[in-house]
């Protein structure tokens, strides 16, 4: 047939930065929880302004 079978795989870059997670499993779960909860309060306090209210 003159084929040859090849199984190959290649790393897919979906865009995300890798430095953050490194810094984020750098953290302890309690201060991973404390950075979670300050980012859900910012994202509270801010969701009308980014819908121009």
């Amino acid at each position: 047939m003159g084929e040859e079978l090849r199984l190959d795989a290649t790393a897919i870059d979906y865009g995300h930065d890798r430095s953050l997670f490194e810094k984020t499993l750098a953290m302890t779960p309690a201060e991973r929880l404390d950075h979670g909860a300050a980012f859900s309060r910012f994202v509270a306090a801010n969701l009308g302004a980014a819908r121009g209210r």
